[in-house]
């Protein structure tokens, strides 16, 4: 059990959707303001928070997991 590798993992999500967040508000930032955007950011932002997400996800359901695990082992053993 690496709860470390883990909890690296769920953080790295985050950062992953607050990055794509920043890109997505510059981006429309720049809509708003000359009309135009960078076709790169269009793509890159929902990108970043897609696999932020999906980072997020994956790391909980691991720590989940290794939860159900050492309480099973837990159990098993003060029986």
């Amino acid at each position: 059990m690496n709860w470390d590798a883990y909890e690296e993992e769920l953080n790295e999500g985050k950062r992953n959707v607050k990055w794509g967040v920043g890109i997505g508000a510059a981006s429309a930032a720049s809509m708003a303001l000359i009309g135009a955007t960078c076709p790169l950011c269009f793509v890159v932002a929902p990108a970043f928070v897609g696999v932020g997400m999906w980072k997020k996800r994956k790391a909980k359901q691991k720590m989940s997991q290794s939860d159900e695990t050492v309480e099973s082992e837990d159990s098993t053993a003060s029986s």
